[in-house]
């Protein structure tokens, strides 16, 4: 036998049919379902965890309207009170006016 023989009977000894071992089917399909599950996992994780994010953003949005709202009332409650004084005053000048008054002196009274 030449050296190119042994090579082929080699090569032909590599190359022929092997039954699988037993159970291998069973483990390749279980392998690619835990793959799956781990996937389907992953995905439901991914998104439970959005729907967490979400939540809180819009919890904090809301939460941030509310306190512009109240911030707003507040402003137009400050700006009718200073109206009213305003106009309280401008009576009260009137008043002092009509009666000759022309400044009015302030102490500071100790206690």
């Amino acid at each position: 036998m030449t050296e190119w023989d042994n090579f082929e009977d080699h090569l032909r000894a590599s190359l022929r049919r092997v039954e699988a071992p037993a159970g291998l089917q069973e483990r390749i399909l279980h392998a690619a379902r835990l793959r799956r599950l781990r996937r389907q996992l992953w995905l439901r994780a991914a998104a439970v965890l959005l729907l967490v994010i979400s939540a809180a953003a819009y919890g904090v949005f809301w939460r941030l309207q509310v306190r512009a709202r109240q911030a707003e009332q507040a402003r137009r409650q400050l700006e009718l009170a200073i109206q009213i004084t305003n106009r309280r005053l401008s009576q009260v000048e009137q008043q002092l006016s009509s009666i000759g008054v022309k400044t009015i002196r302030f102490e500071e009274v100790s206690q």
